[in-house]
């Protein structure tokens, strides 16, 4: 359900209340839980549209009818095919081409479809423009990280591939909903958030405003009621899990992070010694051996360019991806010690 502009700014109004009873309180634990109920209460986290909730309530049940959940997708005109584009995306490595919502769920399962259906939703009613923000440059960044992060958890942690692309595909949500309802006052910030930009984001959040824009994308995320997997992961991708999460929370972590840190230079540097010297790293960070890299690589912008189209959203262009590649390989076939030196 569209949002109007009156709602956009109300909502707005709303958040930037309580960011700046938050920003003048001081930190304790206590306050910071109080503001948390505000938020997660606020109107400013966007409305889950009827057609989510409706999905919700017939996959509650668990002898649901498959026709009932076919039949409201396809009330939604498009949303059968983009759902469909989506699960046919080489990111998922689906080995045969899936032609229904049916046969999607059969394949990839209701909880997968349910989430790809909510994030399909969520990017809708969060993707408008920014007085503060590079809306372009933010979706540039968060497909190429959801797009890495597939492509990884391919290797580490397949059995949870779509939740994986799901969580980086909304993890930095925050920032949006931070940077319209706090306007000007979150300006020092976004300004971090663009090509060559100069800080940690979630740090300089935390010391301004008292949290950062994971726990907002939680709250967000647990309103339109993701699973806890991907509400954790987002919550956590700039830092460390507690020490009792799940064993999978921990993986999903490092591979959205991992892939974040890579597409953050991706994005804003032309510089292929710094790339390739970025490419290591990450790939040490999500633990997955770096010759997988080129193959990852390759088909990259062609998998940006497909998504933003499924998901309705605009992007930065980008053509850099080639000449890392090739640089890539020199760099793996060389002799120890021969290689270029990063």
């Amino acid at each position: 359900m569209p949002v109007s502009r009156a709602d956009d700014d109300i909502n707005a109004e709303g958040l930037r209340r309580l960011f700046f009873f938050w920003q003048g309180a001081k930190r304790s634990k206590s306050v910071r839980r109080e503001i948390a109920d505000l938020i997660e209460q606020s109107a400013a986290i966007p409305s889950v549209p009827q057609v989510v909730v409706r999905f919700l309530e017939i996959t509650q049940d668990p002898q649901f009818d498959y026709g009932k959940l076919v039949d409201l997708l396809a009330s939604d005109p498009g949303m059968t095919g983009e759902i469909l584009r989506l699960a046919n995306s080489a990111l998922f490595g689906v080995s045969r081409q899936i032609t229904s919502i049916r046969q999607a769920m059969t394949l990839l399962g209701v909880r997968r479809i349910r989430s790809l259906v909510l994030a399909r939703y969520l990017i809708s009613v969060i993707n408008d423009r920014s007085a503060v923000l590079d809306v372009r440059y933010f979706w540039r960044r968060s497909l190429t990280s959801a797009a890495l992060a597939a492509k990884l958890a391919r290797h580490r942690l397949a059995s949870l591939q779509e939740e994986t692309f799901i969580a980086a595909l909304l993890a930095d949500v925050g920032i949006v909903l931070m940077a319209k309802a706090l306007g000007e006052d979150y300006r020092p910030i976004a300004e971090c958030y663009v090509p060559g930009g100069v800080g940690e984001t979630a740090s300089l959040e935390q010391e301004r405003f008292g949290t950062t824009h994971g726990e907002v994308t939680a709250l967000l995320l647990d309103r339109w009621q993701l699973p806890t997997l991907i509400i954790d992961t987002g919550k956590y991708h700039h830092g460390e899990p507690p020490a009792d999460a799940e064993p999978n929370v921990t993986t999903m972590v490092q591979l959205v992070s991992a892939a974040d840190g890579l597409a953050k230079h991706l994005c804003e540097s032309h510089d292929v010694a710094t790339l390739v010297d970025a490419c290591h790293r990450c790939m040490e960070a999500a633990g997955v051996n770096m010759s997988m890299l080129p193959a990852i690589l390759e088909e990259l912008e062609e998998d940006i360019a497909d998504l933003a189209r499924v998901l309705r959203v605009a992007v930065l262009p980008e053509r850099v991806y080639e000449r890392i590649v090739h640089e890539i390989r020199e760099h793996l076939s060389a002799p120890a010690g021969q290689g270029p030196s990063f």
